[in-house]
């Protein structure tokens, strides 16, 4: 099984053994991992508190109904109702970012995503989306740091024998995303100095990054024709910083 959070966690499968039971809060993000062969049977039991009314779970599941069904209003009311009972649910934020994004209030959207991850740093996904809607309004170095600051507490955890298929996910989409982020600034760093001008101390310093990140994105999907034109881009502003360099080097 996996358990996202758990301390020492290593992102890969806790292993179980035979008669041996795990107890855990339903509300913490799990799965089970697949089998390579023969058949598991697991016994699962639910325990309910008689005076646990699980409010927040059940007002966050109406207001996923009623987003489905664009009743944005509706869900709005049953996420700030759950908030009432479990103020600093990360869940409850997102639900409430989200509707805010469909009403095109972008502001409370965002603040929604920084308050749930804020509360839940192990999830990465309010961390992604607000890097995704820096980087739509043209913030490429803010969105950078979002995306850094994910891929940091993952810490290749992703790239582990068995590690979990979610984890794995955005880890791949933080790595080109942080990767695009880059390549925009080189670009604009190309633009407007010229070897004569200033060496391109930033785009030195990002781009193997950048060229590693993507690299290793290109692994599971080697054939992708959008992260291999950015990696050729990417490797093409690196030499021409460091060939502006020596350039600069020379006539001093």
């Amino acid at each position: 099984a996996y358990i996202e959070g758990l301390e020492d966690h290593d992102g890969t499968p806790l292993r179980i053994g035979r008669g041996k039971a795990l107890c855990h809060s339903s509300g913490v993000m799990h799965a089970g991992t697949a089998i390579d062969s023969g058949e598991r049977w697991v016994l699962v039991l639910f325990c309910i508190a008689k005076d646990e009314t699980q409010i927040a779970r059940r007002t966050h599941a109406a207001g996923l109904e009623a987003v489905q069904s664009r009743q944005l209003d509706d869900a709005e009311i049953a996420f700030r109702a759950g908030l009432t009972d479990a103020p600093e649910d990360h869940l409850l934020h997102m639900g409430i970012g989200q509707v805010a994004s469909m009403k095109g209030d972008k502001q409370t959207s965002f603040d929604c995503l920084a308050k749930a991850e804020g509360y839940y740093p192990t999830s990465h996904r309010a961390g992604i989306t607000m890097g995704k809607m820096l980087l739509a309004d043209r913030k490429p170095r803010a969105a950078l740091r979002r995306f850094d600051r994910v891929l940091a507490n993952i810490n290749n955890e992703d790239l582990q024998q068995g590690a979990w298929m979610p984890l794995k996910a955005l880890a791949w989409d933080a790595r080109g995303s942080a990767a695009r982020c880059t390549l925009m600034c080189a670009e604009y760093e190309a633009a407007r100095y010229k070897w004569s001008e200033r060496e391109r101390t930033w785009s030195k310093a990002r781009l193997p990054e950048a060229i590693h990140r993507l690299r290793t994105a290109l692994i599971p999907v080697p054939n992708d024709d959008n992260l291999q034109a950015m990696l050729s881009r990417c490797e093409e502003l690196l030499l021409d910083a460091n060939e502006g360099s020596k350039a600069l080097e020379v006539e001093e």
